[in-house]
């Protein structure tokens, strides 16, 4: 296959709608899942890795709602629709199930919710379904069938001949790439799925943290719409995001500000669309080494990185190595702030990561890099993010140990007894 043959089927996979935050939609599948051939009252456990429960207990669950005890109640009342299982208008009342929330020390996506007599497990990926039917006798016997039958590698489709595609050849292939009208159109519903979770937030008072930002140049504009895109959707939107290697915030930062910006600046269609494709290229790339689910900000790294990279190209007429240097300034510059979850406040660190990326990309313009010899930097992008990957893996259990224990204290749903 050629590579944009790869990358494209990629970007199918990993860009896809997601109604809420993409753990408590998640969660949601999983347990909108496991309920059928019940009824009420219904006894929930749901076991979760750490990193999905930090993200979902507190995020945004459509009809102005959050966390995961919102996300059972509607689950429990729908059917199954994927990612987009919350965009139901109905729930049941809290007073006919009984929840448990119990976290796990594991690293990779793990979402087994029982219902009654009933379970599934979602594994690998925030979509994949690796099984339903008959609860199991066993936590051990249900992360065993997670283990042998999630087979889902994002790593895999970058790699070539045994090894990760560089950089420079990944997003080489968005000249391609945007002459693809499949990955055109998956580019514009992005782009009409985060404007108008743009519209709500700039409509409505959630939480006002973007509505007090400057929007009289193209530049604020870009930073202003993307906040409150995000501040909407973490508020409980009922719009959609388009979320991009598991995150709708991620999708929506590597997204609307190039297209705000490119906009208000004149630049042609065809190099705004390409822009984004790079955007979501770098977002992918540093997902390989990442993963979905981070202890550091994926707004400002990775999502902030493809948005550095894609609007240096916009500006640079797509010089891959200022596409490069533009992704390496940001993640030196935002590589230490950490992710305490998925919350409206993401909204504050999503236009602290737009306004970076601006100025990554403006210094990479300029051929202005962070010099490889300097704190997390490195020689390539590739570089800077497996020197990323070290410090993640150095405090990942760490940070999540800390930030599961403050979360209980706040939620009585949530069970410890497996956290160990």
């Amino acid at each position: 296959m050629s590579c944009s043959e790869t990358l494209k089927a990629a970007l199918l996979k990993e860009a896809v709608p997601s109604a809420g935050c993409t753990e408590v939609a998640s969660i949601a599948y999983a347990t909108s899942l496991s309920k059928e051939n019940s009824s009420p009252p219904y006894d929930v456990e749901i076991y979760l890795d750490h990193g999905t429960f930090k993200n979902a207990v507190a995020a945004g669950v459509p009809g102005r709602k959050s966390g995961i005890m919102d996300a059972v109640a509607k689950a429990l009342a729908t059917e199954p629709r994927s990612l987009e299982t919350l965009l139901a208008s109905s729930e049941i009342d809290k007073g006919l199930f009984n929840l448990k929330v119990y976290p796990l020390k594991l690293d990779q996506i793990f979402i087994y919710s029982k219902v009654n007599e009933n379970s599934s497990i979602i594994a690998g990926k925030h979509d994949a379904v690796v099984y339903t039917g008959k609860a199991f006798g066993s936590l051990k016997d249900a992360l065993k069938v997670a283990e042998n039958e999630s087979k889902y590698s994002l790593k895999e489709l970058f790699t070539e001949k045994g090894s990760v595609m560089p950089y420079k050849e990944v997003i080489s292939c968005s000249e391609y790439l945007v002459e693809d009208p499949e990955i055109i159109a998956l580019v514009k519903k992005a782009l009409e799925l985060d404007m108008k979770l743009a519209e709500d937030g700039s409509k409505q008072i959630y939480r006002g943290y973007s509505a007090y930002l400057d929007d009289g140049t193209a530049k604020e504009k870009a930073v202003k719409i993307s906040s409150a895109a995000v501040e909407a959707r973490m508020s409980g939107s009922f719009f959609p995001a388009m979320a991009v290697a598991g995150s709708g915030n991620q999708g929506i930062t590597a997204t609307l500000p190039i297209y705000v910006f490119a906009n208000e600046k004149g630049f042609k269609e065809v190099d705004t669309l390409r822009a984004i494709i790079v955007s979501w290229l770098t977002t992918l790339y540093a997902t390989v080494y990442l993963g979905y689910i981070s202890p550091l900000c994926s707004v400002g790294i990775k999502g902030g990185a493809g948005l550095a990279a894609g609007l240096a190209g916009l500006i640079s007429d797509f010089d891959q190595e200022v596409s490069e240097m533009a992704a390496i300034n940001q993640v030196e510059a935002l590589g230490g702030v950490f992710c305490d979850g998925a919350k409206p406040s993401c909204s504050i660190k999503t236009s602290t990561g737009v306004q970076t990326a601006f100025m990554s990309a403006e210094l990479a313009a300029k051929r202005i890099a962070v010099d490889y010899r300097e704190g997390i930097s490195g020689k390539s992008f590739e570089d800077v993010i497996k020197n990323v990957k070290e410090i993640e893996e150095g405090s990942e259990k760490e940070i999540n140990a800390t930030l599961v224990k403050i979360f209980t204290k706040k939620f009585p749903y949530v069970d410890l007894s497996y956290y160990k």
